[in-house]
């Protein structure tokens, strides 16, 4: 972006207002969002680029509550008081429950385009478009083709006008720079929040919260060790049980790595076997798809797992607010599922 974060004031301010990030970027968003046409402009353009063509955005308000007690970051509104734009502000925290699916049930249906647009950091864009669709598609919402730009993911919601999206901040505060009367309040304004942005996008050791030291991180690092110790334990007594081995443990190891702790295993059927490492795997967690659980592909099977599986990482997508018996049972049944795709 350009800018220095050290001359922020946001910057500055998020350092010191731990916890309160995301709320201080939507407000400095708002603010410019209404008080500038040419970024409102930018953010069009932007949405036009992603297959939305939104028209004029006259009203912009933050913070917005729903009957549903969904809690709208951003939503942008048109002449006619409809709203055309809903923006959530992102830079670690996670989803919530709501999460697309009462967001995307808010957006109007009135034949005319309206976006849901996730606004996020570079680091993360990957992650997050694959667990906001995955979550919609969970919740009964038919998702076209992903189209879009460069850092712009959209999608077309139920074969209509609505769409579902993700960008980067970095994308989004350019677009609106670009925009503004050089040296102008506006340019001045988008610069501060550039600056904010760039700290999160770029810090590699995030602000640490009181919260985070609370026993139950701990302790749900060690209930996904036990995770990937009882699904290969059960993942082998299937396999007897079907006389038909997807799992074999036999000549590897248990290996803890700087990542993660696991252990090696062979996946697939007999005679053919694959190796691979599975267990927890902290930095994929970070930069491909945000679950714990991975099963990673030894060097000599990588070039061909991708082409089996679309990657040579595959990463487990567990049940909430389930039983344990039914997450492992989860675990066992996509190890079965990676073991057929591989054999077949």
């Amino acid at each position: 972006m350009g800018t220095d974060s050290r001359d922020s004031l946001l910057a500055y301010l998020a350092g010191k207002l731990t916890g309160q990030t995301e709320t201080l970027a939507t407000e400095a968003l708002g603010y410019i969002l209404s008080r500038s046409v040419a970024a409102r402009e930018a953010l069009q353009e932007l949405l036009r680029d992603g297959g939305a063509d939104v028209g004029a955005l006259k009203e912009v308000a933050t913070e917005v509550i729903g009957e549903q007690g969904e809690r709208v970051d951003l939503v942008a509104s048109d002449d006619g008081g409809s709203e055309r734009v809903l923006m959530e502000v992102k830079f670690w925290a996670g989803l919530t429950d709501n999460q697309p699916h009462t967001y995307l049930k808010r957006l109007p249906i009135d034949g005319d385009p309206a976006v849901l647009l996730f606004v996020a950091p570079e680091q993360r864009l990957v992650t997050l478009w694959v667990e906001v669709r995955r979550r919609a598609e969970e919740d009964g919402w038919d998702l076209g083709t992903v189209g879009g730009t460069e850092g712009l993911k959209s999608v077309m919601i139920d074969g209509g006008p609505r769409r579902l999206m993700l960008t980067s901040w970095r994308k989004l505060l350019a677009a609106m720079r670009s925009r503004a009367n050089t040296n102008s309040s506006t340019e001045r304004d988008i610069r501060q929040l550039e600056a904010l942005c760039e700290r999160q996008d770029r810090d590699a050791f995030l602000p640490i919260r009181p919260e985070e030291f609370a026993p139950s991180i701990p302790r749900r690092m060690l209930d996904m060790e036990t995770l990937w110790k009882d699904a290969t334990a059960q993942a082998l007594r299937r396999g007897e049980e079907l006389g038909r081995p997807f799992v074999n443990t036999d000549g590897t190891a248990v290996s803890v790595q700087w990542h993660g702790s696991g252990r090696h295993i062979q996946i697939g059927k007999e005679g053919a076997w694959w190796g691979a490492w599975f267990g927890v795997h902290y930095e994929l967690w970070v930069r491909e798809k945000e679950t714990p659980l991975w099963l990673t592909f030894w060097k000599d099977y990588a070039s061909a797992a991708k082409k089996k599986l679309g990657s040579q990482n595959y990463g487990f997508t567990l049940p909430v607010d389930v039983e344990y018996r039914e997450v492992v049972d989860s675990v066992v049944a996509e190890l079965q599922k990676v073991a057929d795709a591989l054999s077949g």
